[in-house]
């Protein structure tokens, strides 16, 4: 038994003793007592948080330890899991008849480590940075991997390529619409309760500044103790981020003297102290690192460790001033092409598209209403061109401005601009970035990352926030480490390790796409249900000024993205997104494959059939919703009985959510489905209609609907003959 010594930890409190509380020497002692060679070794570093010892060990360590424990016994090894207590390093050890190989996981916590920043200080470094979240509207590292392969690849007359452009449009406007909103919910509270001070009494004031004194405290006492965001400033501090840096190393120090096979499994702003303990790192004399980055903070804590140059930083406001002049250009062009009116006028052909389909005739009154507007044109093409060069002439000025501040910040910074790459590291054989498709730290495409570095989508609850705090409880990402684990450790074979590898691949892609199929879906319906309230209440009220089109489509997308996206964060945790465990594995894989099989069956024609239904749907929805509530009663006295109005909502509605679903490569049963839609087209069929001598109320809709779903029916059921027909044909 090798000599106990002391724990790197202490080393690197002797910096600053005093502002922490010092270990147990004994406790330290007993935790590197067993200090031997392992096969391999995996060192975990946490993220933002005040992490206690045992706490990364628990939530990052052992779901890592379960799958090592399952797979290594699903190919015969007998194991055993030894842990002296809840902050001592695991150690697994495999046995397989002559063979015993053992792996060692560890953690570091780094958060204990340095000097606090004061509230002044967190707030002076927020305010002058205060523009950064603007980096959120850039687009992320999926959307510059479409630009670029489009690009590369000339797809200039793709009809894909074009619609996954369109896709990257679609995001970069929803993103712009809900960070715009959630900045006018925080404006609104903010002069509302400046407006009840106003209007309040003199004690309701007194009272009022009072409490928001004592929640002033509150929230500096808050800060000096829990101090989360402020790890970010502190780790890009020379002052303040040596001392967590040390504690890295220290831990590396630690695990290179365990085993020649190290692994460094780093989540959010870990991932950024890893990446500069790995820089200083030597490797002379000592093995390579293997390289997870979960969700890491590297990309966005480097962009604004890069913010600490003066001339960046004001190339940066340079930046955000261009932007911001480019979306109010926008808004200006959309002003001056009448953007109000036109929408206008889209509502108005979509209700005139609407009521044909319903087999119902515009009456005067309604003609007379709908082409009011046509009549409220007065500004020539001219004009508005001339009013919109006049309006956007700061925009090419502030562009050559970027130019010239671009050109001093190169000249003058030694320090990388913000679009330079992330240099590579020498100590890593083996780099790979996991993050999910929706993590707000993880998708971050600034800075750059090393052509060295590999990144992967993991699977997640398909939320900003939960995904980036939830990678080893609801992703398969600890069974991926895992198996490339035990491949280190030689306890799988070449071959077992490449079919593991295959399986874990296989999976993680199929739950990739699941999940981005519900982010699309639910995107879709904000998007949908946003647009149905817009063009309602720009029916009602008549074009609108595009600062309010702005603000109320913004309010819109925001509201209505709060329910949506906590029903699809309920339903990840059940059905084919839920992770699999190492104890039902097989069952969820099936299930999970089952699911992506039936997925992928749904072809582009049903697609396509099933844009046409939901539109079909949609339109009778909105038509009898705009009838009966909107328009006053027409001059063309029609009466429509109440059987065929409640059948054409429910046959509006069902159509609509159909085709949705076929959109978006759901399988209803296509037979149940048709029986409904029977069923219903034939209360309208059979309704009472005596103004209506040539064509019933809804009957259009009805025979669209109709053929739409015998269709969809019939090329599924070819495709599943087809399917069934081709292995017998191979045997």
């Amino acid at each position: 038994m090798a000599k106990p010594t002391e724990h790197p930890y202490d080393e690197s409190r002797k910096i600053g003793h005093s502002l922490a509380t010092t270990r147990n020497p004994n406790k330290e002692q007993s935790k590197v007592s067993k200090v031997r060679k392992h096969d391999t070794a995996l060192l975990f570093v946490h993220g933002i948080g005040n992490q206690k010892e045992g706490d990364v060990l628990k939530n990052m360590a052992n779901p890592v330890a379960k799958h090592i424990i399952h797979v290594a016994e699903k190919y015969g090894w007998q194991t055993e899991l030894e842990q002296e207590t809840s902050s001592s390093p695991i150690v697994i050890t495999a046995r397989k008849q002559n063979h015993v190989k053992t792996t060692c996981l560890d953690e570091c916590i780094w958060s204990n480590s340095f000097p606090r920043l004061t509230f002044w200080e967190f707030a002076k470094w927020t305010v002058a940075r205060i523009s950064s979240p603007i980096v959120l509207l850039i687009p992320d590292k999926d959307d510059i991997q479409v630009i670029c392969r489009d690009f590369k690849l000339h797809n200039y007359f793709d009809v894909n390529a074009h619609l996954k452009l369109t896709g990257v449009i679609f995001r970069f406007f929803f993103r712009l619409l809900l960070l715009f909103g959630i900045s006018l919910l925080i404006l609104a509270g903010l002069l509302l309760s400046l407006q009840f001070l106003v209007n309040s009494s003199t004690g309701v004031c007194v009272v009022t500044l009072l409490l928001l004194l004592v929640a002033t405290s509150c929230l500096v006492l808050l800060h000096k103790k829990v101090n989360y965001f402020a790890h970010i400033p502190a780790a890009i501090m020379p002052s303040h981020g040596q001392h967590m840096l040390d504690a890295v190393k220290n831990a590396m120090e630690r695990t290179c003297r365990l085993t020649k096979r190290p692994a460094l499994i780093a989540h959010s702003q870990g991932g950024f102290l890893a990446y500069h303990a790995l820089k200083d790192f030597s490797t002379k004399k000592r093995s390579k690192w293997r390289l997870f980055g979960v969700g890491s903070g590297l990309r966005p804590i480097t962009f604004l460790d890069r913010l600490n140059n003066r001339w960046v930083l004001s190339l940066w406001w340079v930046v955000s001033f261009h932007i911001f002049l480019a979306i109010g250009s926008l808004l200006a062009l959309l002003n001056h092409a009448d953007f109000g009116r036109n929408l206008r006028f889209a509502g108005i052909h979509l209700y005139s598209l609407s009521r044909a389909i319903l087999g119902l005739p515009l009456s005067s009154a309604e003609i007379n209403y709908l082409s009011e507007p046509l009549r409220q044109q007065s500004k020539t093409i001219f004009s508005q061109v001339f009013s919109l060069v006049q309006d956007t002439m700061l925009l090419p000025w502030a562009t050559i401005l970027v130019v010239i501040f671009w050109i001093i910040a190169k000249r003058n910074s030694s320090t990388p601009l913000l679009f330079d790459r992330i240099p590579p590291l020498k100590s890593v054989s083996n780099w790979t970035e996991v993050a999910t498709s929706h993590d707000l730290v993880g998708r971050l495409s600034l800075a750059p990352l090393p052509s060295q570095a590999r990144q992967q989508d993991t699977s997640g609850p398909s939320n900003v926030i939960l995904d980036h705090i939830s990678y080893f409880k609801t992703s398969i990402l600890p069974l991926q480490i895992a198996i490339e684990t035990l491949g280190d450790a030689q306890v799988l074979t070449k071959s077992e390790l490449d079919k593991e590898r295959g399986d874990i691949n296989t999976l993680n892609a199929q739950l990739n796409k699941l999940s981005q199929r519900r982010w699309h879906l639910t995107s879709f319906i904000i998007s949908a249900l946003s647009a149905i309230v817009f063009v309602i209440h720009l029916l009602r009220s008549g074009p609108m000024s595009w600062a309010f089109t702005v603000v109320y489509l913004s309010l819109a997308v925001t509201i209505v993205s709060i329910p949506c996206r906590l029903v699809e964060i309920a339903l990840s945790k059940v059905g084919p997104l839920k992770p699999p465990s190492e104890k039902n594995m097989m069952k969820q894989k099936t299930r999970i494959s089952k699911h992506y099989n039936r997925m992928i069956l749904v072809g582009r024609t049903e697609r396509t059939l099933g844009a046409f239904l939901a539109i079909i749907g949609m339109s009778s929805v909105l038509a009898t919703y705009i009838a009966q509530t909107i328009f006053v009663p027409p001059v063309i006295k029609l009466t429509i009985s109440s059987q065929s109005i409640s059948n054409l909502w429910a046959l509006g509605a069902l159509a609509l959510f159909s085709g949705v679903a076929f959109m978006f490569k759901y399988r209803p049963h296509p037979f149940l489905l048709l029986s409904f839609e029977l069923y219903l087209s034939f209360g309208i069929a059979t309704a009472p209609s005596e103004n209506f001598s040539v064509i019933k109320p809804g009957l259009p809709a009805v025979i669209f609907t109709i053929i739409a779903t015998i269709l969809i029916v019939a090329i599924q059921r070819s495709r599943s003959l087809t399917q069934q027909n081709s292995p017998k044909q191979r045997d």
